[in-house]
């Protein structure tokens, strides 16, 4: 083994993406030369990120490296970096069979496709930036408005606990100077914190105690000399982890696996290739609904994990039309499927009534 691939074994993975792109590079030199040496160091390469993973979740979304540790470390923006850890993660899976990385997988996917509701009190640009663009998509994406003083509101769908508030300004001088975070509560606003005198592009709100609320309010008196308060991110920090639709490396793109889930009767799935998709289930008692369309006579198979590591066979149901099943166990449900299923669409999860 040489020096220098000791020492990028040895060395902290600044850049996970680039890391495991690296690994899979290694591993098909090792399949070329049959040479056991390189095998170990794809094993140790793989303890590596199985290591530092925790250190990329900023709780809303990924972080993009490793090589910046203070307060200004670089998001991985939702749909661009976010999703290929999910995907690096998923091959991650197929060669190691390690769960860990499919429970990582979903997680972040989970965060490619928070669904926020935005508002906000107006926009210099409602067209190209308005309040939605301030949801973790980076790059140019940014909600502004010169109209001090002005407010972006955070919708969650359902009552939740919230720790905190990120947000990320589209620099400092575009940063909120003076503002104050309110949570809905009870069916009234309560500022949950006063901030005056920032001049950092990040500030990120820890709360002393969780609140449960499902509207979060940015209300902003004034920007660090800008004139126009540009936000890239504005989004809540859970309490509790989220967890995301993930199904196998051939079948996964967020397009592909968003069809499956986004109640739309014009968008399907497409099977590619024989593989899996795993459900989250949030409540013991959940049911899943789901439509799926294959060759005459195709069956799919559920089942329900004891661990995410071992599945155990809950039954078999058509490949045709409307389906659904009861998972036994809160967590997961996996459907597996061949390549004579060609579509799945409408997946939902049908909560219990009687909680």
């Amino acid at each position: 083994m040489t020096t220098a691939a000791r020492a990028a074994v040895r060395q902290c993975v600044f850049t996970v993406r680039l890391h495991i792109t690296g690994t899979f590079g290694v591993l098909d030199f090792a399949h070329l030369t049959h040479d056991k040496q390189w095998n170990h160091i794809v094993r140790r390469a793989i303890l590596a990120v199985k290591r530092d993973l925790p250190k990329y979740d900023a709780g809303f979304l990924s972080y993009y490296s490793n090589s910046q540790p203070g307060p200004d470390r670089i998001i991985a923006p939702r749909h661009g970096y976010n999703a290929l850890y999910v995907d690096q993660f998923l091959s991650l899976y197929e060669l190691t069979k390690d769960s860990y990385f499919l429970q990582w997988a979903s997680r972040f996917r989970a965060y490619d496709v928070s669904n926020y509701i935005f508002s906000a009190k107006g926009s210099t640009d409602p067209v190209g930036h308005g309040p939605e663009q301030a949801s973790g998509l980076y790059g140019n994406h940014y909600w502004s408005s010169a109209d001090f003083p002005t407010w972006i509101e955070v919708g969650l769908h359902k009552p939740e606990y919230v720790k905190g508030l990120w947000i990320d300004g589209d620099g400092a001088k575009a940063s909120p100077k003076d503002f104050s975070i309110q949570a809905f509560v009870d069916g009234q606003w309560e500022t949950v914190e006063k901030v005056t005198e920032n001049h950092e592009s990040r500030y990120v709100s820890h709360w002393k105690k969780p609140i449960k609320t499902d509207k979060i309010r940015l209300l902003v008196e004034s920007d660090n000399g800008n004139h126009n308060v540009a936000l890239q991110a504005v989004m809540p920090l859970l309490v509790q982890k989220k967890y995301a639709a993930i199904t196998n490396q051939c079948n996964n793109s967020t397009n592909n696996l968003s069809a499956a889930t986004d109640d739309s009767d014009d968008t399907s799935m497409r099977v590619r290739c024989g593989g899996w998709l795993i459900i989250p289930i949030a409540h013991l008692g959940d049911s899943v609904s789901a439509t799926f369309e294959g060759k005459s006579g195709a069956t799919v198979k559920v089942e329900y994990p004891t661990s995410m590591r071992n599945w155990k066979r809950l039954r078999r149901i058509p490949a045709n039309g409307v389906q659904k099943f009861r998972a036994p166990v809160a967590g997961f449900a996996r459907i597996v499927f061949g390549d004579s299923l060609h579509t799945i669409n409408n997946i939902k999860i049908l909560e219990r009534t009687d909680k």
